[in-house]
């Protein structure tokens, strides 16, 4: 990213949730644009507040991980700083560390299980996720 240095942290788990939060948001916005119940100008004001949410949660997610900055200028690890740098950056240089931290992030997941049914003898491969943002989505 041209003079910039990012240095970086994996994630962990609490940050790791706290994504998988995000990405239900998302979904929630998404929800609020199709829901064709509501009004036009409540789906504006619900999609307004919703957005302004994601992009801050966007924002924390990234600045949780970054713990310096390194520029022609000078080093900082200071949070603040981050933050302010993360909120203020061009988009390329954003769009380019978040797409460095969801390819990170995508290395670090619980690779899929290879699983056999006793009865049949079928085998295929189950996805493992540690996921408290979603655990009971499919029964609630």
């Amino acid at each position: 990213m041209g003079d910039l240095v990012f240095n970086l942290v994996p994630y962990n788990y609490k940050q790791m949730t706290k994504a998988n939060i995000k990405t239900l948001e998302e979904q929630r916005v998404f929800a609020i644009v199709n829901d064709e119940e509501m009004s036009d100008e409540e789906k504006m004001i619900k999609f307004q507040k919703s957005f302004v949410r994601l992009t801050n949660m966007t924002v924390d997610t990234i600045a949780d991980v970054v713990t310096a900055i390194e520029t022609p200028q000078g080093k900082t690890d200071n949070e603040d700083q981050i933050r302010d740098f993360l909120n203020n950056c061009d988009k390329q240089i954003f769009q380019g560390l978040t797409d460095h931290l969801s390819d990170i992030k995508g290395r670090q997941g619980i690779p899929d299980q290879q699983v056999k049914c006793e009865a049949c003898n079928h085998e295929w491969d189950l996805p493992v996720t540690m996921d408290q943002a979603n655990f009971f989505a499919d029964r609630s």
